[in-house]
């Protein structure tokens, strides 16, 4: 069945695997060339982390916006889809700065100090590493493979709505980073360890630190934001007209 919505655009599909690939060994070298100004990029509200929130912030709005507008066309399941990720979106950006705590210098409650494992005004850090790294396998594994996994038979019978609800092919660059890093981070990393030996296990005495997660973290916001965006823009965009039998 032929979509009633233009498709995305071509230049697009190139540039965002492009861009990922550019941007993952920018990342590579700077933490090698310039370590302690890639250790201060990726502190604790740093820049990495600010963008990463202002992203997903900017992703819970478009995602409203998209919300909205499904629902004028009444496509109510798809609209509440939308509705569903906007509020993880804006979950996800407020646990990311912990609610504005530090940038407004709110002292956390009683609660949060006491039993919080960093002591900060947000709910992840009430969970496990592992928790934690899963739930972040399951986010950046919808976008990197979710679209490889949808039958055939699906996608031509409704191409239009699977790239509503599943991110596009070509924006998997932007989700495998995140993917394989905390994939790395939990299954891997330890079975190496175990067999090999600790130079592959993770952390301050390693080449591979904990908070390498922001890059991958940025990227992985910065797709869910282009998901939306382009989804958004195809349904602004003036649909084509039927073709004549």
């Amino acid at each position: 069945m032929q979509s009633n919505e233009p498709a995305t655009s071509p230049w697009l599909k190139r540039a965002v695997p492009l861009g990922a690939a550019a941007a993952i060994l920018a990342a590579i070298a700077f933490k090698l060339a310039l370590p302690e100004p890639y250790s201060w990029s990726i502190r604790e509200d740093g820049p990495f982390e600010t963008a990463t929130c202002a992203a997903y912030f900017a992703a819970s709005l478009v995602a409203s916006l998209t919300a909205m507008r499904l629902r004028r066309r009444s496509l109510p399941l798809d609209a509440a889809f939308y509705v569903v990720l906007a509020l993880g979106f804006f979950f996800v950006a407020g646990e990311e700065i912990s609610w504005g705590q530090r940038l407004f210098g709110v002292k956390a409650p009683e609660y949060f100090r006491e039993h919080n494992f960093q002591k900060e005004l947000n709910l992840h850090n009430f969970a496990t590493s592992r928790m934690v790294h899963t739930a972040y396998i399951l986010l950046s594994a919808y976008g990197a493979i979710g679209s490889f996994l949808v039958p055939r038979a699906w996608r031509e019978r409704a191409a239009a709505r699977v790239d509503r609800l599943v991110p596009q092919r070509f924006l998997a660059p932007l989700f495998v980073p995140a993917l394989l890093l905390f994939s790395y981070f939990e299954y891997l990393s330890p079975f190496l360890v175990r067999h090999w030996g600790a130079q592959f296990g993770w952390g301050r005495t390693h080449l591979l630190l904990a908070k390498d997660q922001e890059p991958a973290e940025l990227l992985l916001a910065i797709g869910y934001l282009v998901f939306v965006a382009v989804n958004r823009s195809r349904l602004a965009a003036p649909r084509p007209l039927p073709s004549r039998a």
